[in-house]
């Protein structure tokens, strides 16, 4: 196939190559952190998970303090759910499944979801191309 952003070859079954996947996906990443308008100079980011910090020391170009654990009232929490982990929440409050889905939901308002704009899929292949690790989605009986 023929990537559609730079008509270069790309991998079979994928609508991009990897150099214009890899733009497209931290644009989008880039993008979420920018609508969260949550950021400042010298912002405190919270992050739980060693492969979000990693992307996100290389998306954040001001000055800001990345860290694991804060009690601090005015640090930001980063987290990690795609699109479709949200999906599922959704459906499982509209559905009745679960009343902790809204204290889920209530929790993502407080931060930013750097991945929210991207799929478990795409997620799959970033991690492979870049991280060279493997992103394993949540579990759910309504994703499979």
């Amino acid at each position: 196939m023929i990537c559609l952003r730079c008509g270069k070859p790309s991998p079979v079954g994928e609508g991009y190559c990897n150099a214009c996947f890899l733009a497209i996906v931290e644009k989008r990443m880039r993008k979420a952190l920018r609508d969260s308008k949550q950021l400042f100079p010298g912002v405190l980011l919270v992050v739980g998970d060693k492969a979000l910090r990693d992307i996100l020391q290389k998306l954040v170009t001001m000055p800001a303090t990345i860290v694991s654990k804060s009690k601090n009232k005015n640090a930001i929490h980063v987290f990690g759910n795609t699109i479709d982990d949200q999906v599922v929440v959704f459906l499982k409050d509209y559905l009745g499944y679960e009343k902790e889905n809204k204290k889920r939901m209530k929790e993502k308002q407080k931060g930013i979801n750097l991945f929210e704009t991207l799929t478990d899929s795409e997620l799959q292949r970033y991690f492979q191309l870049k991280q060279k690790k493997k992103f394993t989605p949540q579990k759910d009986e309504l994703k499979e």
